[in-house]
């Protein structure tokens, strides 16, 4: 479960704007090493308007609290919104994060991320 807050600027055809999100998790790491937490992120997303979609990319820095650490690593991805009416949208996102040292063996957790969500626009 998660929640976000952002902006973005609309340039005609083109779509800049940044994004603050963050992820409340409880996941088993396994094998004694700890649990993720959450996620936090900080993002810059630059798109491109299909009539009235938008699809993007996106880079920033991702934080991962664990159980046995915490760590920080850049965040690189795609995304698509479509827009349900005026002030709601649908989207989804496809990310890649590499932490380091994160469990509580010291090992990495490498993460591909998939969010479906909506966003109420004001």
């Amino acid at each position: 479960m998660g929640a976000n807050i952002g902006y973005d600027l609309d340039l005609g055809s083109f779509v800049v704007g940044g994004e603050f999100e963050y992820d409340r998790l409880n996941l088993d790491l396994g094998a004694s090493e700890g649990s993720l937490d959450s996620v936090s992120r900080v993002k810059l997303r630059g798109g491109y308007e299909f009539g009235p979609a938008l699809g993007y990319v996106v880079v920033g820095a991702a934080r991962a609290n664990t159980s046995g650490d915490s760590d920080t690593a850049a965040v690189y991805g795609i995304g698509f919104a479509y827009p349900l009416g005026d002030r709601l949208i649908i989207s989804g996102e496809a990310m890649r994060q590499n932490f380091n040292d994160v469990t509580r063996s010291r090992g990495d957790l490498d993460t591909n991320t998939f969010n479906l969500r909506t966003t109420f626009r004001f």
